[in-house]
């Protein structure tokens, strides 16, 4: 296998990781289209339009693209809903900036 191919590979696995965590622990409680106490979407990203203000990705039900960097975000918010799922995520995010995914 080539490095990027492992590459590809481990951030694919690093987004399923992180999406089975966000599954298990649901942080964001997102339910009739809110999420906690605002309306959905609240995600802070890197990819939000300019004309909108919401993140490309953004589907009716959650993250629709497949990038780790947003996958292990949170709000204040969420962050605090699930010690355990904040604590998961912050670890997938360190093997993210291992490998060079994110900073």
């Amino acid at each position: 296998m080539i490095d990027l191919e492992f590459k590809i590979q481990l951030h694919n696995k690093l987004c399923e990781l992180a999406d089975l965590i966000l599954y298990q622990y649901n942080p964001c409680q997102i339910r009739n289209g809110k999420c906690l106490d605002r309306d959905f979407p609240c995600c802070s990203s890197r990819f939000n339009r300019k004309d909108t203000g919401k993140c490309m990705f953004l589907k009716e039900k959650g993250c629709g693209g497949d990038n780790v960097v947003c996958k292990v975000w949170l709000c204040d918010k969420a962050e605090k809903t699930n010690e355990e799922c904040t604590k998961a995520l912050k670890i997938i995010e360190e093997l993210a900036k291992l490998y060079g995914f994110t900073t």
